[in-house]
């Protein structure tokens, strides 16, 4: 799995000795406070430069290294374009504010993710455990390659963490199999759609629509209704799940 680029300088910032969180900043972006905006720190130039592209060029590290990857597919020409010259320079709206992540209310900034199976694996080849792309992908609350709910860790925003090492004491409830089932379906989807093209949203929404009426939630004769499709998502594992947790 593709380690998120905020993984990379957490791991950088601990084998260099834990030092302060605004030296490594002001290092690698010359900013302070850049491991405050976890998603993508906003001068990537500054850090292509210093990493002699190592881990890939702007454009590379934004769509393949980030959650921005996942909410670029639905941006619309203008703002795909806006996001295009974005990449041409170090200043400018942040990353997560042209894509317009903060209006979405999808993306949780307040958390990282993992998996304690990845972190035993990672630990034992690397030495380090790390956090992984997809679990940061909203929608992902599961592990794919291991099938267990991820974790979530809540910590200070101004720092540069890696996920703990020692398992929870507190182990999490066993997913139903529906429940399971409906969870990795939407985890595999983040991720393929992550680093995709552009995608048709007006195909999207009419696919739903017509996924809607083949369940009987909506017809052709009646616009969807509110009450029907709340009631209809209130029977579902996902949303199950969601009240468990």
């Amino acid at each position: 799995a593709v380690t998120v680029l905020y993984s990379w300088i957490s791991g950088f910032h601990a084998v260099h000795g834990n030092g302060s969180a605004r030296d490594t900043g002001a290092l690698l972006f010359e900013s302070e406070h850049a491991c405050r905006d976890r998603d993508a720190p906003r001068n990537l130039h500054h850090f292509v430069s210093v990493t002699r592209s190592t881990l890939g060029d702007v454009r590379s590290l934004l769509l393949t290294r980030t959650p921005i990857g996942l909410f670029a597919p639905f941006l619309s020409a203008s703002r795909q374009q806006a996001l295009t010259e974005q990449m041409k320079s170090p200043t400018g709206p942040g990353w997560r504010l042209l894509c317009g992540m903060p209006a979405s209310g999808l993306h949780d900034t307040g958390a990282m993710y993992y998996c304690e199976d990845c972190v035993a694996d990672d630990v034992a080849t690397w030495g380090l455990p790390r956090w992984r792309l997809p679990h940061q992908l909203p929608g992902s609350w599961v592990c794919l390659d291991h099938g267990r709910e991820l974790r979530p860790l809540r910590t200070e925003a101004s720092q540069w963490i890696l996920p703990p090492i020692d398992r929870s004491t507190a182990p999490l409830p066993a997913l139903e199999p529906a429940q399971a089932e409906a969870l990795q379906r939407i985890a595999s989807l983040a991720s393929q759609v992550m680093g995709s093209g552009t995608l048709d949203v007006d195909a999207i929404r009419q696919a739903i629509l017509v996924g809607l009426r083949d369940q009987g939630i909506t017809t052709w004769l009646h616009p969807l209704d509110n009450d029907h499709l709340s009631a209809w998502f209130a029977g579902s594992p996902i949303a199950e799940w969601l009240r468990r947790s």
